[in-house]
């Protein structure tokens, strides 16, 4: 009705909107209205709308988070350096605050690592919330960040998720909103450009901190048979129906191997994990969830599959990919040399991509 009211006080016409509406749209169109309607005033409105409510630049989405001036410290560098380790020391010091996990599990694990510790912390993923009496830290996945609550120490965690297609706006939104004077942020090296500009642009203040691996990796340069897997050993592929095939095969051959996909439940996936931990179950058959941080002693990864679909298409492992879960082998104190390897050949593509420079 606004719409058809602009076009008469404009045009000095009288179209009603109880004929529009009823179908009578030939003498329109002839009279030209719903060409001027759909070309002209309906996108300009819209336009108008958007502006309004979406600012030019997104950081200004976060009017509470602009007031002030946030101090970010990037933990950035290879997996399994202590990256998070540091971030959530800090995040137990201050004693109030937020870890934001890419996962489910390892908000779980870091609840779970938290209280250990003797740091009282609530548990808040899509499945399930546990309220811990007298907790003032939250563990929790990054989609379900609470941009209302001030935080005094937060720590966003896997932050090279910014660019995933899919999930990567919930990383976005923390960096850019997070109200907390104090934010830790870990992530892979490849991440640096992109942080530093958002951080610059929101004039917050900067800390970079660069980690390297003190374990080695070393390339299996054979393809692993599955007949001869050792204790120790996880194999990892790119989705729910083939990690079951695989426990399947590995079971009927006297292996009872630990199993972790993404919709496990949360007390299945923490009785995997701790199988695997105490030997019950000597070998790990994994998504490649075991990239995010997950911490397990793996001696050596074996890659099943290079290639993995991504919900868009099915395409070669990224080299950020291939560093993330081969960072999983090798456990400091544990295994002195962590092993990368296949099941099935491109060991020469498993090399080229972690020797791949990505700062």
């Amino acid at each position: 009705q606004r719409i058809l009211d602009d076009y008469n006080l404009k045009h000095n016409t009288a179209f009603r909107f109880e004929e529009v509406v009823q179908g009578k749209f030939r003498a329109y169109l002839n009279a030209g209205v719903l060409s001027v309607l759909m070309t002209s005033h309906i996108p300009r409105l819209l336009a108008e709308a958007f502006n309004r409510c979406f600012p030019e630049n997104p950081k200004d989405e976060y009017p509470k988070a602009r007031k002030m001036r946030r101090r970010f410290i990037l933990h950035l560098g290879d997996t399994n350096t202590g990256k998070t380790y540091q971030a959530i020391q800090r995040l137990m010091e201050s004693g109030q605050g937020v870890y934001l996990a890419p996962l489910r599990l390892l908000a779980l694990e870091n609840y779970e690592w938290m209280n250990s510790e003797g740091s009282p912390c609530n548990l808040l993923t899509g499945e399930e919330e546990i309220l811990v009496e007298g907790a003032r830290l939250t563990s929790c996945t990054v989609e379900k960040l609470n941009l209302s609550k001030r935080y005094g120490v937060a720590v966003v965690d896997e932050a090279q998720l910014l660019a995933d297609s899919q999930r990567g706006a919930a990383w976005t939104r923390a960096i850019l909103g997070l109200d907390s004077p104090e934010i830790h942020v870990c992530g892979a090296l490849n991440a640096k450009d992109q942080l530093i500009r958002m951080v610059g642009d929101c004039g917050d203040e900067l800390v970079l901190n660069l980690y390297e691996r003190s374990v080695p990796l070393s390339i299996v340069r054979e393809p692993v048979e599955l007949s001869k897997i050792q204790p120790g050993d996880a194999l990892v592929a790119f989705s729910k129906k083939r990690v079951i095939a695989l426990a399947d095969y590995l079971s009927t051959r006297g292996v009872s191997p630990a199993v972790i996909y993404g919709d496990l439940p949360p007390e299945v996936r923490r009785l995997q994990c701790t199988a695997f931990n105490r030997g019950d179950r000597p070998v790990l058959v994994s998504t490649d969830a075991i990239g995010m941080g997950v911490n397990l002693p793996i001696q050596r990864i074996l890659f099943t599959e290079i290639s993995k679909f991504d919900g868009e298409e099915v395409r070669p492992l990224t080299s950020q990919e291939v560093k993330q879960i081969a960072g999983r082998a090798g456990r400091l104190g544990i295994y002195d040399v962590g092993y990368v390897g296949s099941t099935g050949g491109g060991q020469a593509f498993l090399e080229a991509q972690l020797e791949a420079s990505d700062s």
